[in-house]
């Protein structure tokens, strides 16, 4: 509950809520309807939002300068296929750290 014995509104139907999502603590919910229903927007965040919460302006620049990083291997890869073959589609996987076409 929130301060002054007030409880916290649903994230659904902003009824007075009594039960809080157990994987991040995030949300709150009136009951299981509004929380399976909301599952189905929140589940892909779910394990980010206690990550995001603990997120530092150092951490956040890491984390952009390594999806950069990944983004131009994966730039030049495509411009280098595109460079050399007839058919200009490709397709690049992951496997682990590995990435390629």
């Amino acid at each position: 509950p929130l301060g002054g014995g007030q409880a916290p509104p649903c994230v659904m139907c902003l009824a007075p809520a009594t039960k809080q999502c157990s994987g991040c603590h995030a949300f709150w919910y009136c009951g299981r309807d509004c929380q399976r229903k909301h599952w189905k927007s929140h589940k892909t965040d779910c394990g980010r939002v206690k990550d995001l919460q603990e997120m530092t302006a150092k951490k956040l620049l890491c984390e952009l300068d390594d999806r950069e990083q990944e983004f131009n291997k994966v730039t030049d890869l495509v411009r280098r296929h595109r460079e050399t073959a007839t058919c200009k589609t490709v397709w690049v996987t992951r496997s682990g750290d590995m990435l390629r076409e």
